[in-house]
């Protein structure tokens, strides 16, 4: 049987990440490492205090990506450099964990994400 692009081996999250930006600090930080048959890759996610510390879900973390990678598309001026570079490295995270799947997942909304996952 073959694996789905969108299958995940193995997913770790755990509270707190090695650097929080100064316009994270009133957040929640979490390291999030998912792993698939080419790799593991970790990433921090950071979500806002209303979720009264909640762990975040898989769908809600790869919806966050994908919804990033569109934002960064759109070459909006608002986005400082050092998020641009984040967001860039997030991408080439996700096209190593996911390879071509990557621009699948990119062209789904949030309930197709969520039923992938």
């Amino acid at each position: 049987m073959t694996k789905s692009p969108a299958y995940l081996s193995d997913v770790s999250i755990s509270y707190g990440v090695d650097e929080i930006p100064s316009n994270m600090k009133d957040m929640d930080p979490w390291t999030v490492t998912l792993t698939t048959e080419y790799g593991s890759e970790s990433f921090p996610f950071f979500m806002g205090k209303g979720h009264h510390g909640a762990e975040p879900e898989v769908p809600d973390v790869i919806y966050s990506l994908v919804s990033d990678a569109s934002f960064l598309e759109s070459e909006p001026e608002e986005v400082s450099y050092p998020v641009g570079k984040a967001i860039e490295a997030n991408n080439r995270k996700m096209a190593h964990l996911f390879g071509s799947y990557w621009e699948t997942l990119q062209a789904m909304d949030e309930d197709e994400i969520r039923a992938v996952f």
